[in-house]
């Protein structure tokens, strides 16, 4: 997992070189566009804009991915996400989905982050993460989801 905010990205630079890139597209889709799915490039990048409401964590199911790196960066409002690096042998076994959307019943060692309008995190497939859930009560978000092929990532 990577956390930052879109503010400060020249401190993203021991990442893929492109995250920068991405981000800065994704953020000016965002901008000019409604809720929906965009292409960032040719490379198969896309970005999923989404408003929402947050719920409590105990409402949230958690969930990974295999075939996709995940960008989210909240555009308005406030979201508390969950996450860990403790994926159990039984959800690596898991068969495929047509979404690459795989979701987790029990979630070992999870931490929370607590992000704000320019906040952004960053999950490798694998990694598990709970997103939507609600920093005190309920409320409104709009928010950028990267999602990025991992063949792009691997030499």
């Amino acid at each position: 997992m990577l956390f930052g905010n879109v503010e400060q990205l020249n401190l993203c630079l021991y990442t893929h070189k492109n995250i920068r890139v991405w981000i800065k597209k994704a953020l000016d889709i965002a901008k000019k566009n409604q809720d929906g799915k965009y292409l960032i490039g040719d490379d198969g990048v896309f970005v999923v804009l989404a408003s929402s409401i947050t719920e409590p964590e105990l409402d949230r199911k958690a969930e990974f991915h295999r075939v996709y790196i995940d960008i989210h960066i909240i555009l308005q409002g406030h979201e508390r996400l969950g996450y860990s690096n403790e994926l159990s042998v039984k959800d690596m076994e898991k068969s495929n989905t047509d979404n690459d959307l795989y979701f987790v019943d029990k979630v070992a060692n999870e931490n929370f982050v607590n992000l704000s309008c320019g906040d952004y995190v960053l999950f490798y497939p694998g990694q598990i993460h709970r997103p939507l859930c609600a920093v005190k009560d309920a409320g409104s978000i709009r928010k950028a989801i990267i999602k990025i092929p991992v063949t792009l990532f691997k030499a």
